[in-house]
């Protein structure tokens, strides 16, 4: 089992905190960071230095591939029915910064550059489909994709459930949303929040039609949170109350999956309150058997960044008490 993650230049700070918390939990096993840069990046290439086993892929945008269907969308797609309240916001606060020169992240300023931002970071997380395919066709060993916001914090040398092809992580109940999501101009019903595709496990032996048709998808389905949607749609078609199902499960759910050739392929349904824990507070209550912490959204925010330090210290002391 070998760990696999994407970044920027961008993003080499949380590389360098997932790669401390691997060097505890999962000492000298292999690290793939694909690096997503304009340029190769130096400061990759620098975490990966200090870990043993880590090595840096470039992935150039030249490579990627990108769904025709984002270079089109607008900025009432990504922000639709935007209020007369938002826009007088907008406004105040680059009033603020052209006065005063401050601005917090996430505020949009400018809606063209804002749009540019969003159609990058879509085309960014649409990688992940091939790139687990390069790393699974490269390395011939089982993978867990990690985000690079995501830290490890327990040994995970094997798959977590025997006899899959590939698993993923399924939201907390009360995080389940199925059906239009009004945060982006899509009026397809669909799993918008079901699975979190920042943890995702995979066999070598996956085939690639699965990979083709997620990426197919991925084309199909014109949803702001692009890859992880769609995957979840994919996953959708074996059953309309899948995640329903799995969501209230205890533990992990096993299902199979019909490609359209006709294959099957066994996957599972694993909690994301253990697998892949994103309700995270700045006090350290984090329960010792969470295997993956994940900090998404506004836990990105540099404002918060001291934060993420402070808990992760204290878990990785935890940890290194747990590992003697």
């Amino acid at each position: 089992m070998i760990f696999v993650m994407m970044a920027d230049d961008a993003f080499s700070p949380w590389v360098d905190l997932a790669l401390e918390a691997l060097a505890i939990s999962n000492p000298n096993q292999r690290v793939l960071i694909y690096d997503l840069s304009d340029q190769p990046s130096l400061r990759l290439a620098e975490a990966a230095n200090q870990h043993a086993g880590a090595e840096v892929i470039y992935w150039p945008p030249g490579r990627w591939l990108s769904p025709v269907w984002v270079n089109t969308a607008c900025f009432e797609f990504f922000w639709p029915h935007w209020p007369l309240k938002e826009e007088l916001k907008r406004i105040g606060r680059l009033i603020r910064w052209k006065c005063f020169g401050k601005k917090k992240d996430g505020w949009i300023l400018d809606k063209n550059e804002a749009l540019h931002r969003r159609r990058h970071f879509v085309r960014i997380i649409c990688q992940k489909p091939e790139i687990i395919w390069h790393a699974l066709e490269s390395c011939c060993e089982d993978i867990t994709f990690v985000d690079a916001d995501a830290i490890v914090l327990d040994r995970l040398n094997t798959m977590p459930v025997p006899d899959v092809c590939c698993a993923f992580t399924v939201v907390s109940r009360e995080d389940l949303r199925v059906g239009i999501d009004t945060g982006c101009d899509y009026s397809e019903e669909t799993p918008f929040s079901a699975i979190n595709a920042g943890v995702m496990f995979f066999r070598r032996d996956l085939p690639r039609e699965f990979i083709d048709e997620w990426w197919r998808e991925i084309e199909r389905v014109h949803h702001s949170l692009t890859e992880q949607t769609a995957l979840a749609c994919l996953l959708w078609r074996v059953d309309p109350e899948l995640f329903q199902l799995a969501s209230q499960a205890a533990g992990t759910t096993q299902w199979s999956l019909g490609l359209a050739s006709g294959r099957r392929i066994a996957f599972s349904l694993l909690p994301c309150s253990i697998y892949n824990h994103y309700r995270l507070s700045t006090s350290p209550d984090v329960q010792e058997n969470v295997k993956v912490i994940h900090f998404v959204g506004g836990w990105k925010h540099s404002k918060n960044w001291e934060a993420v330090n402070r808990l992760c210290a204290m878990l990785f002391e935890r940890q290194k008490e747990f590992h003697k």
